[in-house]
C-alpha cells in the first residue's frame, strides 16, 4: 500500500452497479472457499442463510460442512473464557470494537432500484468490508467505522470524473493538507497506518484495491482516519 506522498500508478477503478454507490467495489474479490468461511460470514450476521446457500452452491462447498463449522463457532463463543487482564479490559472499554452486523449499511443503488438479491460479488464485498472494519480486522468502533466508510463515499463522488492529470494534482493537495497538519510527525504516523492497512490486506485481500480506487487513497480526511486509529489498532495487538 503506498501512502499519499508517493504517486500511484493510475489505474482503471471498478464501478459498483450504481454511479451513486456509497463505496466503490475492488477488483478480483476472492469468494469464501470453505465452509469455515461462509461460517464466520453466517456467525457474524454478515450474510443470512439463503445467502450462505447461495455462497455455498457457488463454491462447491457442502451445506452440512458449514452447519458443522458454525456449530463449531458457536461453542467456541459460548465457552470461551475472558483471558483479558484488566489492563486490555480497560482497554477495550476506551475504545470498544464493534460485531461486523452494527455496521451501516452500504446502498449500492439508487433507491427503489436495488435488485431483489444482490449480486454474489456485491455480497462478496460488503461481506470483506465488514470484516475489515470488524473484530477480525481493524477493530474500528461503531463511530469510526461509519465515518471511514461516509468520508470515502463523498471522496468517491467528488474525484469519480476526473482524469489521470486531475487525480494526481488532487493528491499533491491533499499531501500538503497532511504535511500541515501532521508537520515532522506525518511519515512515522503514515507507517503505522502503512503497517495497519498491509495486515488487513494479508488477511483479506481487496483493501488495497479500494484505497486505489479513484481518489479514496489520496484524501487527506480519508487518510486522518486511518492515522488516528492505526495506534489504536497497534496497541490492541500488545495486550
Amino acid at each position: 500500500m503506498t501512502d499519499p506522498s508517493t504517486p500511484a500508478t493510475p489505474a482503471t477503478p471498478t464501478v459498483t452497479p450504481s454511479a451513486s454507490a456509497a463505496t466503490s467495489a475492488p477488483p478480483a474479490v476472492t469468494a469464501p472457499g470453505t465452509a469455515l468461511d461462509i461460517a464466520h460470514m453466517l456467525h457474524s450476521n454478515t450474510i443470512n442463510a439463503e445467502q450462505a446457500g447461495r455462497l455455498s452452491k457457488a463454491g462447491n462447498v457442502s451445506n452440512l460442512d458449514v452447519a458443522r463449522a458454525l456449530h463449531t463457532l458457536h461453542q467456541i463463543g459460548d465457552a470461551q473464557p475472558d483471558t483479558r487482564t484488566a489492563e486490555a479490559k480497560q482497554f477495550d472499554a476506551a475504545y470498544p470494537v464493534a460485531k461486523e452486523s452494527e455496521f451501516n449499511p452500504v446502498q449500492y443503488y439508487p433507491p427503489g432500484q436495488a435488485p431483489a438479491v444482490l449480486p454474489q460479488e456485491v455480497q462478496i464485498f460488503d461481506a470483506n468490508r465488514r470484516a475489515w472494519m470488524g473484530p477480525e480486522g481493524a477493530g474500528l468502533s461503531v463511530e469510526a467505522g461509519n465515518a471511514i466508510e461516509s468520508t470515502m463515499s463523498r471522496v468517491l463522488q467528488e474525484t469519480k470524473g476526473m482524469n489521470d492529470d486531475q487525480l494526481e494534482g488532487y493528491r499533491q493537495s491533499q499531501l500538503q493538507l497532511l504535511q500541515q497538519a501532521h508537520g515532522d510527525e506525518l511519515q512515522a504516523r503514515l507507517k503505522l497506518a502503512d503497517d495497519m492497512i498491509e495486515e488487513l490486506e494479508l488477511r483479506r485481500p481487496g483493501l488495497f484495491a479500494l484505497l486505489e480506487t479513484k481518489g479514496i487513497g489520496k484524501s487527506a480526511l480519508v487518510w486522518n482516519l486511518l492515522l488516528s486509529h492505526a495506534p489504536i489498532y497497534h496497541a490492541r495487538k500488545g495486550w
